[in-house]
C-alpha cells in the first residue's frame, strides 16, 4: 500500500496559501483492508474513506469511464492495480493533480507545478469533457485565483464553450449548480465566474437568462462586502422580482437567498430617496419591512442597499445616518407614551400616529 497527499493541499501549499483540507489517495490497496485498519467507508459512488483518527479522506486510486450523462455517469475501476499515474490523469486541471509520497517528494506527471508558475488553469486531457460540472469548477477557481493572475488557456476556454454549445451543462442537477455558484460567492473574486460562464454563454444555461448583469458594478460591490447573501442580492438588483424568483426556484437556492434578493429589489429605491419620502412614508416603510419587530430585516437590506449604493459610485453615509435617526427615535415609542386611556386594537394605531408625528418632528442631520 502506498499512500499520496494529492490535489488542493499540494497546490495551495505550493502558492503559499493556508491549506484548509487535506486528502490523500492510496495505491494497492482494496476496500477490505482499509476497512480492517479502522477506516470508515463515507463514499457511495466512489471508494472514499476517512482515517480513524485524522478523518481526513482517503480515497483508492482509480479510473473513470463514461457511462452516462451528467457528473455521476460514470463507471468507476478503483481496483488494486490503478497506479498513481493512472489516478492523476483523471484529474480535472494540471495544478489539481499534483502529489507528494510519504518521504515528501514531489511527484507532477502533467506538468502542474509547470502551470503553477504560468498561472494558467489547463484542462489535462480531453476527457475533461466528460463531466460537464468541470465547467463551473474551472470558473470557480478562477474565482479564487484571479488575484494572484491566473488566467484560463486558450484551449481550455475553447473546450468549455463546446461542451456549452453541445448541451452538456443541461446534465447538471440544480443543487449541484448552486453548490458551485454559492463557492464562487464566497472566493476573492466572484465576478470572474460570472464573467468567464458569460464569456462561453454558458450563464442562460445554469439559470441566468433573465438575470440583468453589470459585471462591473458587481465586482465593485464584492470588493465592499465578501458576505455571499449580500453579494447575491447585489448580482441580482438589476432584474424584477419575478426573474429572481424563477432564478432561486430553478436553482434550489436557500429561501434566504430570494428573500434578501427580493427585499432588495422591491425597497432599494424607496430607501436611496429617503430624503424625499413624507413622514408617514417614512413609518409606513419601516413597518412594512417590520423594522421594529425584527430589526435584522432592516440591517440586512441597508446593508445590501448600502453596498449597491456605494457601488455606484455614490456615498451612502448620509443615508444610513437619516434611516438610522428615525428608526431610533421611532421604536422608542411604546404605549407607555399614549394618553386618554385608549385601549385594545387602537393602540398600535395611536402608536403609529406618534411615530410619524415623530419623525415629521425631526430635521434629519441635526
Amino acid at each position: 500500500m502506498e499512500i499520496y497527499l494529492v490535489g488542493g493541499a499540494i497546490r495551495d501549499e505550493l502558492l503559499g496559501l493556508a491549506v484548509t483540507e487535506r486528502d490523500w489517495v492510496v495505491v494497492g490497496s482494496t476496500p477490505k483492508e482499509l476497512l480492517d485498519d479502522g477506516y470508515y467507508r463515507v463514499g457511495k459512488d466512489f471508494p472514499v474513506f476517512l482515517h480513524p483518527k485524522t478523518h481526513e479522506e482517503y480515497a483508492l486510486a482509480r479510473t473513470e469511464s463514461k457511462s452516462g450523462k451528467g457528473h455521476r455517469g460514470f463507471v468507476v475501476d478503483a481496483s488494486k492495480t490503478i497506479s498513481l499515474e493512472e489516478d492523476l490523469q483523471r484529474r480535472d486541471l494540471t495544478i489539481n493533480a499534483i502529489a507528494r509520497d510519504q518521504a515528501g517528494n514531489i511527484i507532477d506527471l502533467v506538468g502542474g507545478i509547470s502551470d503553477l508558475k504560468s498561472k494558467v488553469l489547463r484542462h489535462i486531457s480531453p476527457a475533461f469533457s466528460d463531466d460537464p460540472l468541470r465547467v463551473l469548477r474551472v470558473a470557480r477557481f478562477l474565482a479564487r485565483f484571479e488575484h494572484l493572475g491566473f488566467s484560463v488557456s486558450p484551449e481550455t476556454k475553447g473546450l468549455m464553450s463546446a461542451m456549452t454549445k453541445a448541451g452538456q451543462l443541461l446534465e447538471l442537477t440544480r443543487e449541484r449548480i448552486f453548490i458551485e455558484l454559492q463557492k464562487a460567492l464566497h472566493s476573492t473574486s466572484p465576478w470572474k465566474f460570472f464573467d468567464l460562464l458569460n464569456e462561453i454563454d454558458a450563464l442562460g444555461v445554469i439559470g441566468f437568462a433573465d438575470i440583468k448583469l453589470d459585471i462591473a458594478q458587481f465586482k465593485r460591490a464584492c470588493e465592499l462586502n465578501q458576505d455571499p447573501l449580500i453579494r447575491f442580492s447585489c448580482l441580482t438588483a438589476n432584474t424584477d422580482v419575478i426573474s429572481v424568483q424563477k432564478l432561486s426556484d430553478h436553482l434550489k437556492a436557500p429561501k434566504r437567498y430570494q428573500e434578501v434578493a427580493t427585499l432588495t429589489i422591491l425597497n432599494y429605491i424607496p430607501w436611496h430617496s429617503v430624503e424625499a419620502l413624507s413622514a408617514e412614508d417614512i413609518v409606513e416603510f419601516l413597518y412594512e419591512l417590520d423594522a421594529y419587530r425584527r430589526p435584522e430585516r432592516f440591517e440586512v437590506l441597508q446593508t445590501c442597499c448600502s453596498t449597491i449604493q456605494q457601488s455606484e459610485g455614490k456615498s451612502p453615509s448620509t443615508t444610513i445616518a437619516v434611516w438610522n435617526k428615525f428608526l431610533d427615535a421611532t421604536k422608542a415609542i411604546s404605549a407607555r407614551d399614549i394618553e386618554g386611556g385608549i385601549k385594545g386594537s387602537e393602540i398600535s394605531l395611536a402608536i403609529k400616529k406618534l411615530r410619524i408625528q415623530c419623525v415629521a418632528s425631526i430635521t434629519p442631520l441635526n
